[in-house]
């Protein structure tokens, strides 16, 4: 018995003086490589399987997109368009929701602006510093005007870039914008939890051969819940999150039975679960919309 405590009180002994060094080269990593140890802990982050709901124990029953707006519980947006060199902004598109956000003179897309401020007031509260957006919303003339100054290596053609949806922005904390915003405890948090409000990272840092765009940890996109959390859970990108996504099936998730989602082009015919709280549809920049219901 005496043994078997003394072992004990060693290998306690042994964590508590191993912990602070511990600590430290964890801390020397996160600082000398910030992306591979991202990477490292996003390992540990997984929502769950897609799941077709066809054998869904709730009624579901068919409608037609007109019908689903008119009802009180369904809201449009752009969350879930999907924009790039590849799928360019379609002329039918209207982004007349863009507004300025807290008189910065910066403009975002309205489904976001609840969304950015309960972050940033997240980050003021636990670390003390201030998110800044740097840049937000564009027009097409100011999106021709960067590309022309800047080239190709920096800005996106006028018709390929996010920032003409106002549904991303670039940020940063004073003194730490761009690449180095990730050597920020900031941009870790940012990084890694962002989703928990809607947003994603939009060009993640191995995703370069899907997304067409190196890594930038400082620019994030809001889709809206639960979709933030399945993207970077998994960490996929929006563009294998549409692919994901077979038109006119329902869905759910196995970790997030609460919601459903379908993606359709059939707006004359559409299922959908009786029992929704509420429903958010959005173009997909595709010709489909895709349509988010919150289950009771």
């Amino acid at each position: 018995m005496i043994k078997r405590n003394l072992k004990m009180i060693i290998a306690l002994t042994l964590i508590v003086a191993l912990l602070p060094l511990s600590m430290f080269a964890y801390n020397i990593a996160q600082r000398l490589y910030p992306v591979a140890m991202l990477e490292l802990r996003r390992e540990f982050l997984y929502v769950g399987t897609q799941i077709k709901l066809e054998e869904y124990d709730g009624k579901t029953r068919n409608i037609s997109l007109p019908e689903l707006l008119t009802d009180e519980a369904t809201v449009t947006d752009n969350s879930l368009i999907l924009v790039s060199s590849a799928y360019k902004i379609r002329d039918d598109l209207s982004f007349d929701s863009v507004i300025e956000y807290k008189d910065t003179g910066l403009y975002l897309d309205s489904s976001m602006h609840k969304a950015f401020s309960e972050l940033g007031k997240y980050i003021q509260d636990r670390f003390g510093e201030k998110l800044f957006i740097t840049s937000a919303y564009r027009t097409a003339d100011e999106q021709q005007a960067l590309y022309d100054e800047k080239g190709s290596d920096v800005a996106q053609r006028p018709g390929e870039s996010e920032h003409q949806t106002g549904l991303a922005a670039d940020i940063a904390v004073k003194g730490f914008g761009g690449a180095s915003f990730l050597k920020t405890d900031v941009g870790r948090y940012v990084n890694l939890h962002c989703w928990n409000y809607g947003f994603i990272i939009r060009y993640p840092s191995d995703k370069t051969e899907i997304t067409g765009i190196d890594h930038e940890p400082w620019h994030i996109r809001y889709v809206g819940i639960p979709h933030a959390e399945y993207i970077s859970k998994n960490n996929i990108t929006l563009e294998e999150y549409h692919a994901s996504l077979s038109l006119n099936i329902l869905y759910t998730y196995d970790k997030l039975p609460q919601y459903a989602i379908i993606k359709t082009g059939n707006v004359s015919d559409i299922i959908i679960p009786d029992n929704f709280i509420s429903c958010t549809v959005s173009p997909d920049n595709c010709g489909n919309y895709i349509i988010s219901f919150q289950l009771y």
